[in-house]
Order: C-alpha cells, then structure tokens, then sequence
C-alpha cells in the first residue's frame, strides 16, 4: 500500500513500453489499449476508481482485462488508481466513476444512508494488519504509542480493544501512509496490508513485528465493490456482467500471475519491483479464495457482524445497526429468505432464470389472450421474483408434452410450481415440498353412476392429457383402461361431452375451472383417486443450487399470501355426488317428511364435508396436528407433520405431546405454555422438534385452545412453519468457527433476552470474562496452528463449565472468552471459576516464552442479583474492569466482586 522507490521500476515500464511501440511500428500496427476492441459492437464506457495505487491487490481487474473478459462482457472498463485529495464514495456518487473499491467501513456509510449497493468482495479476509517495532505482548501496550494508518474498521476495532481499560490517546499521523515513516522510526506502529509492506521491510532488512486483526476476532471481507442504487437498478445486466468478468478475472489472477503481471508492467505505472508483485500474488491466494467459498461472494451474517463492530468502534450508533438489512446492501430483496453465499452467488451470476411451464392448465399456469403468464403458479412466482430479486421467464408457445421432452434433455432446469412429481420426471429432477395438494378426479356426464374404484373403467375410454401426471398414472397402473390422448383440459371435457370418453381424468381444480370458465353443462365429478397431485416445484439435477433456493422461496411464502392466492383462483363447487338411482329407490320407501329431513342431512353434511375438506388441506400446508389438552396426548396429525417427524401417522397418535420436543426444552419452559392455554390464549414461539430418528428441526409453533360448545377448552391446535434451515444459518452466524462457542454478536443479542428470561427465578446473573495469558506468545513461538489449537482446548474447558441451564460460553475474540451463568449459590460460582483457573495451569500447555512456562488464564467475575443490572454496556465494563485487575495483579489471577 505504501511507495517506495518508484525510479527503478518506472524506467523499466518506460523501457518496456518503448520496446513496445518499436515492436508495434515495424509490425505494421499501432499499440493497442487496454481495453480496445476488435469488434463492431460498442462497448459501454465503466470507469473504476480503486483505493489504492497499482499493484497485485487489483489483480482481478487487470486479469478481466488482459484476458478480454471485460469486452465479451461488452464493457469497456478503465482503472483509475488512488490520489490523496480522491474519495473513492464521492467519485461513485458524482458519476466520475461507475464501479468504486472501499474498505469494510464501506457498510458504515451504506448504513448511515450513502445509496450505493454492494457487488462483490475482493477478499474473504481483510489483508489489513499493524506492523510493530517491538513485540506486543497485550494490545493495551499500544497505548500512549504513535501510529500511522487510514481508517479501516480493523485498526481501529484493535485501537478500540487497545484503549478501553484505558482512555490515554493514541497519537495518530497520517504523513500520506509513508512507509518510510515507519522504517525511520518516526512511528511505533503502521497499517499495512500482509501481503504487501512485510516485503518492502524485509528487502530493506528492517525488523517489524505483526499484530493481526484476526487473532482478536476482527474478521471482515475487504475491498468491497460497490455501485450506486440508481445505478443499479437502471443497469442490472451491467453490473451483473462486470461482476462475471471481475470474479473470472480473479481466477485467472490467482493462477497466472505470470501473465496478469506482465500486463500491468506494460500498461500502468506500478510502484513495486515485479520480486515484489509475485509476493503479493502468493500473499493474496489465500484472502480470495477461501475453502469452498466462492469468490467474490459475502454472506449476509458477516455483513451483520461487520455491521457490529462498526457499532463497537463507534461508527454507527445502535439503532442504525439494528436497522441494517444485509440482504438489501447487496441489492436483493429476499424477505424471509435465508441465504448460503452459493445460493446468492448463483443468483447474481442468473438474473433471469426460464421456466418450464404449461401454457394451458387453468387455473394452476396459462397463457391468457394478450400473452401474459397467469394462474396460482405465476402468483406465486411474482412473490419468488419479490423475494429472491430475479425474473423468472415463462415458456409462451411450446405445448406441455414440448416442454416435458426439454426438460428431461436438460435444456430446461425448472419446472413451475404447477408440476407433479411422477416415477418418470424423479429420474431427472428434484421435487420441493408441496405447497398445494388436490385429489385425481374423473368427470363424466350426469348419468353416469360414482365410481368407487378406477378397475370399474377397464375396457372404458378415459380422456387424460398428454404427458399430465393421470396420464402417466394410467399407463402404469390400470393398463387395460382405453385411453384417449388429448392436449388440454378443454378437449378432455369435450371428449365427454361428444360421447368419445366416458369420463376425463383430472385434477380437481383444474376441472371445476374448466367447466365454470367454459360454461360446460350437464358434468359431474363422478370419482376420486387415491392418488394427489402434489404441487411442487422441480428442479433439474444438475442444479442442486437452485433447488435449495427454490425451496427456501416456497418456504418462505406466508399462509396469508397462500390464501390469497388460493382464494383467488380455487372455487371448488362438488367434491361427490350421490347416485341418483340410489336416492330415488331410498325416496321411494320413505314418508315424503322423512326423504327431506334426509336430504337437509345430507345436504349439511356435504357443506360440512367440504368444508373440512378445505380445512384439511389448509392443516395439512401447515403440519397441523390435534392435542388433548388434560393428557397431553395426539388425537389427529396430518400426513405433512407426520412426514416433517419421518413417522407413520399411527407412531403419533397416542403420545404425549411433549413427547416431540427437543430435551434442551426445560419444563418449566412447557408448563408456563400450558398455563397459557389453559387461561384461553394463543402462545407462538419458536420451538426446535425431534424427529423419530432423533434428528433436531425447527418450527414456528402456533398452539391455539380449542372450547367445546360448552366454552370449555379441551383440545388445542398446533400448526408449523418449518424453519430448520432459517436456524442453520442462525447457528453458523452466532458460532465462533474456531471454537464452537457462541460468538461476540449472538453474546451481544442474547443478553438481555436471557436476562428477561430468568427475571423472577431468584437467580443471580453472573458473567465471568477470561483471557489467556501471553498468547500471543504461543502464536509466535509455536505458530498459529498450535495457537488455533490451544483455542479449542480453553474452550472445551468452558463448555465443560456449562452443563447447568441457562450456562453459556462466548468467544468475544482472539484470546477473549465470556461465561455467563444464573445461579442460585454465587459462591459455588466463584469457586467453579477457580477450579477452572487451575485445571487449565495443571494441564500443562507449554507455553515456554511465558512467565510460568505453561499456559494460564486471567479472570474477571461478577454476579448481580434478579433484575438488578439493565445498562449491558455498563455492565461489560465493570467485569473487563475485573479482568484488567486480574492481568495488572500479575496475571494467572481470578479478580470477584458481588
């Protein structure tokens, strides 16, 4: 980041592209830019405003443009390097530049209101480290020191940590980042990138030392690329294909610095010797590419926690923080959609995804008179584009049997929601869950007596539609069944109606649509299949990605858009209907009073009949089941729940209720819920379940109480929204990925909800914070995989502290770890905090550097009693307060106060 003796490496480039030209004169031709372009088609001017001057940090844009990505792209993209009196926000927002490079407090002015959006991250992990003159052995030893670095969050998050035992200024020059600041000793400490100034100190042989951010849990990605709002949403398709080219240039920089090298030799004014560009090509690897994580991509709960400690250090307040959607930075609006960074990449990389639909089967799809997409299915795909901020394209011309054959060849990836998953299409597809279901049909003329079982139709002919899931059931099971072959639901009622099919075989709302909308007479439904069509979305093999996403999105529809959208299109009129041979023989042996009683029974029953009809197809969407409420027993589960549990219905029925939930849900947290049904209220919550292989899930539970007509309440009413992969992400952003442990934000959310939890259990809160001891001498003396492993073993030793409920351990960071616990005995507290101090002294862990030889910890504790503490910030500083005691008393000390 810094300059250094620029002459030698400028007369080389000055050299270099003379050779160049003279090269280019005797060829014939003149020296091509850049960014020029062969082909007739005009590129669009994109102007990128970097954060730093030219070197390898940049190596992906200058791959995307050595390799031509950029121009197939249809891009015609320019690199201006860093100035002093340029700020790489006000260049984005002014229009000079389309396209800018900030640092991670790039969030902190999108949250304070700067309308720009996110499009991909550089780095994985920031770069950005202290480099030191000494070794600094604890961060408050910065204090009082003289330092010269920018602005970025990592600094000074360390500043901050540094400081917060003790308010003395840090003295900060900024000089124009000179490195050699540094070398003279004019500062004690400097902000560096790792993979750039180190080499600079060792070819000019100056020792330094490092301090990285990351060891004291300061991790966030680097380098954001940001445009703005308007730009944005006025050009998807650009940023999306600049975002391509970029990431594609990444690649080819990591495996070719050889090329990307030479490229920025000959066309930009590099301060660095290329000795020093190919370190910083090897340097960089591994902040680009990072495990299976693709590049470029930043998950929205890192984001968050970027968002945090920019809260800790002061540059947002607590209410921008809390205000702060991630999902919305990075220019999608997913709603209730939880994301993996594969899935959001993948989204990014497909703006518009086409669907294999039916353009003829209302009211689920069709195409109407002015060639728009309508029906249930295109609802709810409006809602998918709302949440997941793609275009979903839907086939207009081709016929069913067209788009099936496509679809199977793979040149189609996704079937609309109005598909049915059959033997055939699961050998090349993946089904979601359904999100509607609707019982096989026939439809016959008036006169035809109900049929009971489809064997009754062999040797009869049955209308079915080409390549439609009761065509497919036929031929599989009632082989000896004459089937008439026909293209749509409109010719399959004409079949019948002309006398060419005894019957049409359909779903049921599909049919009941056909004959309102097309004014069919004298029809009835005359039988009802076993067999559903199950509503589901498929999605190609070959697209595991958008299968999970896709199922995320059906997830995340509410019950309320699914009514409206039910409501809309659904009017189900029949679902049986009586012989009439049968009614007139049992009218003809009854008194005329007698017949119409019946009928009025038979009448209601019907209406009541159908109504239960559509009321368990609304359980069944949402796991209902029924609950005894005296013996907390099952009386009734729908076949959803039964599923979500990986049971039979029968395993269900019968067990107490309590039965299904997790063992990590106490008692008295299930009684206190009974207690509020009983008083006749509602009680909602999230609840983590068991299923019948002792797997965990998730729901959002809603219990309702039930009264009987005497107003008494006897039963109540679960329904279930599943939310287990919600809760994964929930637990892979509130875990320390080192440790296990809990991090610093779930610490931060959880406090004072734990607090309210316990309010009124005569229980203390106590919270105890604990450091390692010199541990940064383990990392230099050992390396950071021993010191990665000492982490782990310190934390089994906590989570060996939290067997009692309501115990918890947090990694707050680097060597920093939190317990809190609500106990009734605060001495037995203390005195478990002692036999942890000296069970981790007795173990040993060499520590050869250290004062003792042998790993310790410092520990500050305090406990307050029921509702007392409600300031959290206040109360964090009085237990670091304890714990900076306990290191100014020498260290390996456990420091209380009650």
């Amino acid at each position: 980041m810094s300059v250094l003796d620029c002459h030698s490496t400028s007369t080389i480039v000055w050299i270099r592209n003379l050779f160049l030209v003279v090269g280019c004169f005797f060829s014939g031709f003149a020296p091509a830019n850049a960014n020029s372009s062969h082909e007739s088609v005009p590129l669009t001017p994109i102007h990128v405003q970097l954060n730093w001057h030219h070197q390898y940090q940049f190596g992906g844009f200058y791959a995307a443009l050595q390799q031509g990505y950029y121009r197939q792209a249809g891009l015609d993209v320019h690199l201006h390097h860093f100035q002093a009196e340029k700020n790489v926000l006000a260049e984005v927002l002014e229009g000079r530049a389309q396209f800018g490079i900030g640092y991670s407090t790039t969030i902190a002015d999108y949250i304070k209101g700067a309308p720009i959006q996110l499009v991909l991250a550089s780095f994985q992990h920031s770069p950005m480290v202290l480099l030191t003159h000494e070794p600094i052995g604890d961060l408050s030893e910065l204090i009082g020191k003289t330092g010269m670095y920018s602005d970025s969050m990592q600094v000074l998050s360390l500043l901050n940590k540094a400081t917060k035992q003790k308010k003395d200024s840090i003295q900060k020059r900024y000089a124009n980042t000179n490195l050699n600041e540094f070398v003279s000793k004019n500062v004690d400490f400097y902000g560096a990138y790792i993979t750039n100034e180190p080499f600079q100190l060792q070819e000019l042989g100056v020792p330094y030392h490092i301090i990285d951010p990351k060891l004291y849990g300061v991790n966030s990605a680097e380098d954001l690329v940001f445009t703005t709002k308007a730009f944005a949403n006025a050009n998807p398709a650009i940023v999306a294909a600049f975002r391509e080219a970029t990431i594609k240039g990444w690649q080819f920089a990591i495996e070719n610095p050889d090329t990307v090298i030479d490229f920025m030799l000959a066309h930009y004014s590099v301060p660095k010797s290329r000795r020093a560009l190919f370190y910083e090509a090897k340097a960089l690897t591994s902040y680009v590419s990072v495990g299976t994580r693709p590049i470029g991509v930043v998950e929205p709960a890192r984001l968050k926690d970027t968002a945090l400690e920019l809260k800790e250090i002061g540059l947002i307040n607590q209410a921008q923080f809390d205000a702060f959607e991630p999902e919305r930075f990075m220019g999608m609006t997913k709603g209730k959609v939880s994301l993996s960074a594969s899935e959001l990449d993948y989204l990014a990389k497909n703006p518009t995804i086409k669907l294999a639909n039916d353009i003829d089967w209302a009211p689920f799809e069709f195409i109407d008179e002015d060639g728009n997409y309508q029906g249930l299915t295109a609802d709810y795909f409006k809602i998918f584009e709302q949440k997941l901020g793609v275009r979903f394209i839907p086939e207009k011309q081709r016929s069913w049997s067209e788009v099936l054959k496509l679809a199977s060849e793979g040149k189609l990836t996704m079937f609309s929601s109005g598909a049915t998953r059959t033997p055939e299409r699961q050998k090349y597809m993946h089904f979601t869950d359904p999100y509607l279901s609707f019982p096989m049909v026939l439809v016959a003329k008036n006169d035809v007596n109900y049929i009971d079982d489809f064997q009754q139709l062999n040797g009869e002919n049955v209308a079915v539609i080409r390549g439609y899931f009761a065509h497919e059931h036929f031929q599989n099971y009632f082989p000896n069944v004459n089937l008439v072959v026909v293209d749509s639901v409109r010719e399959g009622l004409t079949a019948v109606m002309t006398g060419k099919a005894l019957a049409y075989a359909e779903n049921l709302g599909a049919a009941n649509y056909a004959i309102r909308q097309y004014g069919f007479t004298g029809l009835s439904f005359v039988g009802e299949s076993n067999q559903r069509f199950e509503l589901a979305i498929g999605v190609h093999q070959s697209e595991p990605i958008l299968f999970s996403i896709m199922q995320k999105a059906l997830a995340s529809v509410s019950e309320d858009e699914k009514r409206v959208i039910y409501d809309r299109w659904i009017h189900i009129e029949l679902i049986k209907r009586l012989d009439k041979k049968q009614l007139w023989e049992l009218s003809g042996y009854a008194f005329s009073i007698i017949a119409l009683l019946f009928i009025t029974l038979l009448v209601y029953r019907y209406q009541r009949n159908r109504f239960q009809h559509y009321i368990n197809q609304i359980n069944e969407l949402n796991f209902a089941s029924k609950i005894e409420l005296a013996t907390e027993k099952v009386v009734w589960v729908s076949q959803s729940y039964a599923a979500l549990r990986g049971c039979e219905v029968g395993d269900l029925i019968g067990q107490r209720y309590t039965e299904f939930a997790s063992d990590r849900v106490s008692q008295e947290a299930i009684q206190a819920i009974k207690q509020q049904l009983i008083a006749g209220k509602t009680w909602i919550g999230e609840v983590e379940g068991k299923r019948c292989n002792g797997e965990h899930y998730w729901v959002k539970l809603t219990l309702t109480p039930e009264k009987n007509w005497l107003g008494k309440i006897t039963h109540v009413w679960a329904t279930r929204v599943d939310i287990t992969d919600k809760k994964r992400i929930e637990v892979l952003s509130n875990t320390d990925e080192l440790t296990k442990l809990y991090n610093r934000h779930y610490f931060n959310k959880t406090l004072p909800s734990l607090q309210q939890q316990y309010q009124g259990s005569g229980k203390h809160l106590c919270l105890a914070s604990i450091d390692i001891d010199y541990f940064k001498l383990i990392n230099d003396t050992y390396g950071h995989l021993v010191g990665d492993r000492v982490l782990q073993q310190v934390a089994d030793y906590l989570k060996a502290c939290c067997t009692e409920e309501g115990a918890m351990a947090f990694r707050l960071g680097g060597e920093e770890f939190m317990l809190v616990a609500f106990v009734a005995d605060v001495d037995d507290f203390y005195q478990q905090l002692e036999r942890l101090r000296q069970q981790i002294l007795a173990a040993k862990i060499e520590n050869r550097d250290a004062p003792l030889g042998y790993l310790s910890i410092s520990i500050g504790a305090c406990c307050w009693p029921d509702g007392q503490p409600s300031d959290w910030d206040a109360l964090y500083r009085q237990v670091d307060d304890l714990l900076y005691q306990a290191k100014q008393s020498g260290r390996n000390q456990l420091v209380l106060t009650n």
